[in-house]
């Protein structure tokens, strides 16, 4: 049986809870607000993390706290990371639904949250996951393997992985999973999160009838340190979530992957950092390490490679081959666009 949406008990509308991670980003930060406090139909909280910004963030939400009393906020001692400041947003919320939204992000529907509201009930999926779109290019920045294919940019589907900034989650899978992993500090949770969801039998539903604004800043930080985070990052989570043989294969494709990367850039400090950092990480996942059984690794694969239509789909089966097999013609696909632009 699965859980049911609860509402809220005053006015029987379903309570969001938004958590916001911001530092030093005030005026997107307003932004991303203003697109939440619009949301008609549901009931509200807005949960704002301030990683200890010194660009007067505080003098900002004071005045939004005045005007609106259930915007929450909490300032850091310190800048922890995106990921342990979610997690207390997390623990701060009160709603049946947690959205986490970046600081630079926005939405423009005023009933967008309506249709998350409709979709939970609909699909009974755990999770919904959203369109990520830049602001400025257009580009779609969303994380969902099966989502690679170009053809399924505009479908929904139950599929694996979300983007950590505009994903809506059931308050439940906290409670019963437990939270983002905060040894990650930044990237590589979101899929970390996904595999314990599959051990909890917890399926996320990829949703383009919504969309995220994201505003992209070039200078937040330096390219090799987002590559040595989603490196170390992706690695600790296959060997936490991966059985051995999957582990290894898993990750001789993501070596290779930003291998290829370092080489293009001819930028080889960030990979030499990221496995070191991994080696050192072993005595976590030794604690830590927890693999999926077959049958949630069958499950794990099928979603990665198919976009499921309904929830009982999504419990199919592949194995790690029909993922190769995909990822190939998905590289083969990505070549040939490319030949094609170029002629």
């Amino acid at each position: 049986m699965m859980p049911n949406m609860k509402t809220s008990m005053i006015s029987g509308k379903t309570l969001f809870s938004t958590v916001i991670v911001t530092w030093n980003r005030k005026k997107d930060l307003s932004a991303a607000i203003d697109s939440v406090i619009m949301q008609k139909g549901v009931d509200k909280e807005i949960i704002v993390i301030d990683n200890n910004s010194a660009d007067g963030t505080d003098n900002l939400m004071a005045g939004y706290q005045q005007k609106y009393p259930f915007i929450k906020y909490l300032k850091m001692k310190e800048n922890a990371g995106y990921i342990i400041a979610r997690n207390k947003g997390v623990t701060m919320s009160k709603g049946e639904v947690v959205f986490m939204l970046d600081d630079d992000a926005e939405i423009h529907d005023e009933e967008a949250f309506l249709k998350i509201d409709s979709k939970f009930s609909e699909t009974w999926a755990d999770v919904i996951t959203v369109k990520f779109i830049n602001l400025y290019t257009k580009e779609d920045e969303g994380f969902v393997y099966a989502h690679n294919h170009v053809e399924y940019h505009d479908k929904s589907f139950f599929a694996f992985g979300f983007n950590g900034g505009s994903t809506f989650f059931k308050k439940y899978i906290f409670d019963k999973i437990g939270g983002l992993d905060e040894k990650f500090f930044r990237q590589g949770e979101e899929t970390d999160f996904s595999y314990r969801m599959l051990k909890g039998g917890l399926f996320t539903f990829f949703f383009p009838g919504v969309i995220v604004y994201h505003k992209v800043n070039p200078y937040r930080q330096s390219r090799d340190t987002i590559l040595y985070f989603s490196l170390r990052n992706t690695l600790i989570g296959i060997w936490k979530n991966l059985p051995l043989f999957e582990a290894v294969m898993m990750s001789l494709v993501n070596l290779l992957l930003y291998i290829q990367i370092a080489f293009r850039s001819r930028s080889f400090l960030f990979p030499m950092r990221a496995l070191f950092s991994f080696l050192m990480a072993i005595p976590y996942i030794v604690r830590h390490r927890s693999p999926l059984n077959r049958e949630e690794l069958r499950s794990l694969f099928y979603l990665m490679t198919h976009p499921a239509s309904c929830r009982e789909e999504a419990e199919g089966a592949a194995t790690i081959g029909d993922y190769m097999a995909y990822y190939m013609r998905s590289k083969w696909s990505v070549k040939q666009r490319s030949e094609r632009r170029v002629l």
